[in-house]
């Protein structure tokens, strides 16, 4: 999109993993990196828009639903409740994780936690308000096409574990995907998509070709059009970030298979309740049951899973890895937001 003349802007509301150093922001002309809460981020990215006289591709990502719950106005909106050992702006996964392992973990407690998230969220969406009346109030709303996603949902006890980055229930892989723009109809999509979509629908709805990219993606805009595709998006989700490697395949008519592998290369140790006694593949109909109870399947449905499963972990990969050294600094901030221990 900078080739095409647009101004590229990356707004990081505190995620030290997404910064320069990781090489994710590529592309991107002007970079803010800094930890926000979502109403600097929403100030530094209306700043921005107000100094540009081009059309612009901006890439705001909020960090507030995501421990340690910095305080903020709708912290406590759903709940009247407190709690002294849990404070908003000072929880870590560390802290949950060691009030599981003693069992003084109270239902009270997860409650809490969970009203805590439930504001964060709020306060996100006050702020996404905030950037569509901006954009209204400058003329911009109906030039500009905004969509609305996550990288992950979080788990609150639904498989025994808190937080994400330990398993691939739907609970952290069904996201929110919402794209608004002037020429796009009012409809809701009920068939499956991916994050990896979203490149090539932006890149097709710029006016280029998806050919001329190596995209993994499919382009959005047949579903959004109304046109019947004749075959499915397959979901593959693999990279878990504690315990064993996990990696999972959802087909056309929603089965799913997950294999828990034994391989724990690079990976981080939480031994909690959720992470203890699973099979190494788990079977799930997500028609019938979305909450992923109940591990039953036909053999033959098995059995073909398990070799679509197989045919996509053999794909190979688009990019090598490399090794990055993190100073004590960076090495802090991953501590505070429970990427380290």
């Amino acid at each position: 999109l900078g080739k095409l003349g647009y101004e590229t802007l990356f707004f990081n509301g505190g995620n030290p993993w997404i910064k320069q150093k990781f090489n994710i922001p590529q592309g991107f002309r002007i970079q803010y990196h800094a930890i926000n809460r979502a109403e600097e981020l929403t100030d530094d990215f209306l700043s921005a828009i107000q100094e540009t006289n081009k059309k612009f591709f901006a890439y705001l990502h909020y960090m507030d639903a995501h421990v340690p719950y910095h305080q903020n106005r709708d912290t406590l909106m759903f709940t009247t409740s407190k709690n002294d050992d849990f404070v908003p702006g000072n929880i870590t996964y560390s802290k949950v994780e060691q009030s599981m392992r003693s069992g003084k973990l109270t239902a009270q407690a997860k409650e809490y936690l969970e009203a805590l998230y439930d504001g964060q969220v709020r306060y996100v969406d006050m702020n996404i308000h905030r950037v569509m009346n901006f954009l209204k109030e400058q003329g911009l709303l109906d030039k500009t096409l905004i969509i609305i996603t996550s990288d992950h949902g979080e788990e609150f006890w639904d498989h025994g574990n808190f937080e994400h980055g330990h398993s691939l229930y739907n609970e952290l892989l069904k996201v929110p995907l919402i794209i608004t723009g002037k020429n796009l109809a009012h409809k809701k999509i009920d068939d499956t998509v991916r994050l990896i979509d979203i490149a090539p629908t932006i890149v097709e709805l710029a006016g280029q070709a998806t050919t001329s990219y190596d995209f993994s993606g499919k382009s959005l805009m047949g579903l959004m059009e109304g046109k019947k595709e004749e075959e499915q998006r397959p979901v593959f989700a693999m990279g878990t970030f504690y315990n064993k490697e996990k990696f999972c395949y959802i087909d056309s008519r929603n089965l799913k298979v997950t294999l828990n592998t034994g391989v724990q290369t690079g990976k981080l140790n939480r031994l909690l309740p959720g992470n203890q006694g699973k099979p190494e593949k788990e079977f799930y109909n997500l028609d019938v049951d979305p909450l992923e109870k109940a591990s039953v399947l036909k053999d033959s449905e098995k059995l073909e899973l398990e070799k679509k499963l197989e045919a996509q972990m053999r794909l190979p990969k688009k990019f090598d890895k490399k090794e990055v050294s993190i100073d004590p600094e960076l090495e802090d901030k991953l501590r505070t937001l429970g990427y380290l221990q």
